[in-house]
């Protein structure tokens, strides 16, 4: 048993459910830690998998998830609060936020931040956004 809550996050092009597959299985479409996009501002989708394990199912848990830009802490993405969490597998909790049109307002690429939140403690993964030619 894992006595403590671990947490990988990717970032993808995209994610999605197998189909036909009982139980659901995850498939994550060209994981990067560079997105490059020819137009700076722009509009970007991509994806975030979260694979969680550890968490104590004996008691309540909140989850909440934001995307910040590091140099200036500017919010691109935010679930607007922590949710509560359903009984999960606690050995492989699986979380997938397909994001689209995500608003990029800056006309340089820079560095983010995924922070996964659970029970107040944060789990982060940086990433960046790169213009084309940068």
């Amino acid at each position: 048993m894992i006595d403590e809550v671990k947490v990988n996050i990717i970032i993808s092009q995209n994610s999605e459910n197998q189909p036909g597959s009982n139980p659901p299985q995850q498939i994550i479409l060209n994981p990067l830690l560079v997105l490059r996009t020819e137009y700076m501002p722009t509009m970007l989708s991509f994806a975030v998998t979260s694979i969680v394990s550890g968490l104590d199912l004996r008691k309540e848990h909140t989850i909440g998830m934001r995307i910040i830009r590091v140099d200036s802490e500017e919010e691109v993405f935010s679930t607007h609060g922590n949710q509560k969490i359903p009984n999960v597998n606690p050995d492989n909790f699986i979380i997938n936020a397909n994001l689209s049109n995500i608003n990029i307002k800056q006309s340089t690429g820079g560095q983010y931040k995924v922070i996964l939140s659970i029970d107040d403690k944060d789990f982060n993964q940086i990433f960046y956004i790169l213009k084309t030619d940068e």
